[in-house]
């Protein structure tokens, strides 16, 4: 907990300097009880945005390979994030990923899972991929949609055009939609709900 309060303070503190955040629907999080919190995936910093903008404590999913880095490992350990990998990847880190997650939602905790398993080269909304399916199925409970616009092409994504160092201060929005309940999840659903949510090409805006 203590981890997750220093990161939390942390995510505020960088996003602010970085970023002019429009945040609507943060009441949508859920004060209390289990859900899972699923956010378009546009840049490196999206977990540190839905970090910043939550006030209640979550469990990050995060791809293994960021998760193993040696100097953040020790810290990722400690703040309880969850790593997560391919059955091509990694058999032990996608069984063990499933299992973490669904012991946290059982518990009542909060689960921040991106759907699309991956960053965005273009900016597009990707395929949603099964995972949140498996999820909810193992432990049917309410999905809320995140859309994030304005972070494709700033410094974080994978955009090839970056933005000058010295500019910062660029206006982002993240929108929380209405919940999805477990018995009307589907991979289209989650979708059609992240699309609503975002901009066209979620592009990073002066």
């Amino acid at each position: 907990m203590i981890m997750y309060k220093i990161a939390h303070y942390l995510s505020k503190l960088l996003v602010k300097l970085l970023y002019r955040i429009d945040a609507n629907g943060i009441e949508g999080i859920p004060e209390t009880g289990a859900a899972v919190i699923a956010p378009n995936h546009v840049s490196y910093i999206d977990a540190l945005l839905i970090l910043a903008i939550s006030k209640r404590p979550a469990k990050f999913v995060m791809w293994y390979k960021i998760y193993e880095n040696k100097y953040l490992n020790w810290f990722f350990k400690r703040a309880g994030i969850i790593p997560i990998a391919s059955p091509r990847e990694s058999m032990h880190y996608f069984k063990s990923a499933f299992e973490k997650i669904e012991g946290a939602l059982s518990n009542g905790e909060l689960v921040v899972f991106f759907p699309e398993g991956g960053i965005t080269h273009d900016g597009e909304l990707q395929e949603i991929k099964g995972g949140i399916e498996y999820v909810i199925k193992k432990t049917p409970v309410p999905v809320i949609p995140v859309g994030l616009s304005g972070v494709y092409g700033s410094y974080f994504s994978r955009s090839k055009k970056k933005p000058l160092l010295g500019k910062w201060l660029r206006k982002l929005k993240i929108k929380i939609g209405d919940p999805i309940a477990p018995d009307k999840l589907s991979k289209e659903c989650v979708y059609r709900s992240l699309k609503s949510l975002t901009e066209s090409k979620v592009q990073y805006n002066p």
